[in-house]
């Protein structure tokens, strides 16, 4: 009986320290690849409008605007930042567009 006792003991420590590990980590989720960059010769034709401008009128030194333009979204949009002197900015985002090829 005494033998019996042990055994009965022994599965239930062993059932209680069972219970108590934790489980593993469910794996990692995957990544999505990140979209490929928009590098045909199509959308690089804006490319030599990018930076920062200085914008004045036609045959004139005054100063009347600042413009930023950004390459943005892996190449595939060119955003304006348009900065009138004293009055309220504005801005365009241009992309081409594959399938009407503009």
């Amino acid at each position: 009986m005494a033998v019996r006792r042990f055994a009965l003991l022994l599965a239930a420590a062993g059932s209680v320290a069972s219970a108590q590990t934790t489980p593993p980590p469910p794996p990692a989720a995957a990544v999505p690849p990140p979209p490929p960059a928009c590098e045909s010769p199509e959308h690089r034709q804006f490319d030599f409008w990018v930076g920062r401008w200085d914008v004045y009128p036609t045959g004139t030194d005054r100063l009347v605007a600042h413009s930023l333009i950004e390459k943005l979204y892996g190449g595939c949009a060119i955003r304006e930042n348009w900065m009138p002197l004293g009055r309220t900015g504005g801005g365009s985002l241009n992309a081409w567009r594959p399938a009407e090829r503009r």
